[in-house]
């Protein structure tokens, strides 16, 4: 489909009100291998914020000035979730799913394109590095598809390919791969900034385990989403607990229904 018409209109907040602390959790605090249905997904300067479907965040910061925190896969159910796998957090992103930016209105990153989709979770971020992320302009409609990924942990030094794909869509024009897209926002400074989130720690309540502890992309498993099954709390020992879970809530589960660019 062509692109949407492109609202240049000042940003508003796209990141949520003042968080009850009580409702926020880093990602280390939710269960191992439990599916947890995410309606939203944000992401600005100090991280991810993935909203669950009964009113809580999961927070995956950026530590230690590293973009590549979470691994992210194709979801083949058409929903986005998330799960703990122990050694990473992991987010299933449907094809045409994308997660807001925190800087600037109806700014949007769509971690897969058409040739880049990948079914075996990977290591993702939005630019080829901390220090070009932090420097990104960002525009009020501006879309991104694609990023840089790794099938390792990042360390210092190591350097993440760029998707096949990787697009800048800003004003409806297209600017296909990194060194268009640095040319343009170093000619055209944007005024808008990244937000600032508020981050806390507590027991996750949210989401269902994963029977087999494995295979989380299978067809036909619908694990917290058919609103059936466990709806108690599930208790980490970390003092606070994670409810949600259970079913998608009607939400379009950051799926990208709007199709506002080409892939």
């Amino acid at each position: 489909m062509a692109d949407s018409p492109v609202s240049m209109a000042p940003p508003v907040s796209t990141t949520a009100g003042p968080a009850d602390a009580d409702n926020v959790f880093v990602w280390t605090e939710i269960p191992k291998d439990q599916r947890v249905p995410i309606t939203r997904g944000v992401f600005d300067q100090n991280g991810y914020q993935l909203f669950d479907d009964v009113g809580e965040t999961i927070n995956v910061p950026f530590e230690n000035e590293n973009l590549y925190v979470m691994k992210f896969a194709e979801s083949t159910d058409g929903t986005m979730y998330f799960v703990n796998e122990g050694n990473a957090p992991v987010l299933y992103v449907p094809k045409d799913g994308y997660l807001e930016n925190s800087a600037a209105s109806g700014a949007k990153w769509y971690p897969f394109s058409k040739d880049f989709h990948p079914a075996t979770p990977v290591f993702l971020g939005v630019a080829p590095s901390w220090g070009a992320f932090i420097h990104m302009g960002w525009y009020p409609g501006m879309v991104t598809i694609g990023g840089y990924w790794g099938s390792r942990p990042y360390v210092a030094g190591a350097v993440f390919a760029a998707a096949i794909g990787l697009t800048f869509i800003i004003g409806g024009h297209h600017y296909n791969g990194w060194e268009p897209y640095h040319t343009y926002y170093r000619a055209h400074p944007s005024p808008y900034r990244w937000g600032h989130p508020v981050y806390a720690g507590h027991v996750f309540h949210g989401g269902h385990p994963i029977g087999d502890h494995g295979d989380h992309r299978g067809p036909g498993d619908h694990h917290g989403f058919d609103g059936h099954g466990d709806s108690g709390g599930h208790h980490d020992g970390g003092g606070h607990v994670f409810r949600g879970g259970g079913h998608d809530g009607g939400h379009d589960g950051g799926r990208g229904g709007d199709h506002d660019h080409q892939r």
